[in-house]
């Protein structure tokens, strides 16, 4: 069975609380993948947090909270993909 990426991305997921904190949005909101990475990456841009010769993303001790990463780690988008994945309910 194959899934379709599309569908995958656009389906609307309840965010977990940390996450509707960092969106500012109510508890309870459900938004879709696509809609929440957009946030983060205006958070990012806003922030000036993207190396954009590496491609890396510096994240901030916010976003570190968030994604329950160590302050100065550095990571990709495809990184951020996975840990919103962890902050929605499946």
């Amino acid at each position: 069975m194959t899934t379709n990426m599309s569908t995958l991305f656009d389906t609307p997921r309840v965010l977990k609380d940390p996450l509707t904190d960092f969106l500012n949005v109510p508890i309870g909101t459900t938004m879709s993948i696509r809609n929440i990475l957009y946030g983060i990456k205006e958070y990012i841009d806003n922030h000036k947090l993207i190396d954009r010769e590496r491609v890396w993303v510096s994240p901030d001790n916010y976003l570190s909270e968030l994604f329950g990463i160590q302050s100065g780690e550095n990571i990709t988008y495809m990184d951020i993909v996975e840990y919103v994945f962890n902050l929605i309910e499946r």
